[in-house]
């Protein structure tokens, strides 16, 4: 289940967590998307259905990137080190959102 595409990933969300370039619950990225400090947006795949969607339609309208991962909102807590579990994050840091856009969008592990 861990394949290098995944653990490239997991590596790159929690660098950018330590960098402090992630910010964290839908009312605060929404927020941070209207004054265009988010470059993407990651959605876990045990999110709400409501969520997701109210984070696309942000995402479309202020033209931003958003992904989904396949990892449950638990496990994306842990990895980040929250004692919540976060439906999603929002990446401020451009530099970071392509690497992760990159990673979940590749076909291929890497």
């Amino acid at each position: 289940m861990n394949s290098k595409r995944e653990i490239r990933i997991k590596g790159m969300l929690g660098f950018a967590m330590r960098a402090g370039k992630l910010v964290f619950g839908v009312d605060q990225i929404c927020a941070m998307m209207g004054k265009g400090k988010i470059k993407l947006v990651v959605i876990s795949k045990s999110a709400s259905e409501n969520t997701a969607l109210k984070l696309e339609k942000k995402c479309g309208f202020y033209n931003i990137p958003s992904v989904r991962i396949d990892m449950d909102t638990e496990s994306l807590g842990q990895l980040l080190g929250k004692s919540y579990a976060p439906a999603g994050v929002g990446v401020s840091d451009g530099g970071f959102a392509e690497l992760i856009k990159s990673a979940v969008l590749s076909e291929t592990t890497l």
